[in-house]
């Protein structure tokens, strides 16, 4: 775990519902634009049912992770596609807190996004042809499998 969930809550947006997160999500980065959201089903080491609403960005990936039955975030999870290129974990009063790689919370792995982003096939993407359903974080395939992408962001809701 990289911080805990109350230190980014403080600092950063926490949005309250999974609503909210999708609206976040789409304008997260300002410059860089989503290429696809999806709110998905996923589980807690523990078994417990989860919701992670996620998006994919040119160079990263970030999921809110929500408790099921209640909608209370329980976690987030901050993936880039950098090669691990930054200087650490950044203390809680650092600009950079909050966007170093890693989980914010509860670390929930089947709801985060580590190396891939799986693109569930439900959500009839259209991806490039010869591509496989999943997204990396970014790092410029020119031409390849991130090719046709970025035009989203393209919204897929499979949880409730």
């Amino acid at each position: 775990m990289v911080g805990t969930l109350e230190h980014y809550c403080a600092l950063l947006s926490c949005p309250p519902t999974f609503a909210a997160a999708r609206a976040e999500l789409r304008q997260i980065l300002g410059a860089l634009d989503a290429k696809i959201i999806v709110q998905r089903a996923c589980s807690a080491p523990d078994g417990s049912p989860r919701v992670s609403v996620s998006a994919d960005y040119i160079s990263m990936s970030k999921a809110f992770i929500y408790d099921a039955a209640t909608e209370q975030l329980v976690g987030v999870h901050v993936f880039d596609d950098l090669g691990g290129c930054h200087s650490g974990p950044a203390p809680a009063d650092d600009h950079g807190f909050g966007e170093v790689p890693g989980y914010y919370g509860e670390e929930s792995p089947d709801c985060g996004n580590d190396s891939t982003f799986l693109i569930p096939a439900a959500c009839n993407w259209d991806y490039p042809s010869g591509a496989a359903p999943v997204l990396d974080a970014g790092a410029g395939d020119a031409g390849g499998l991130d090719a046709g992408a970025d035009a989203g962001p393209h919204e897929c809701i499979l949880a409730p």
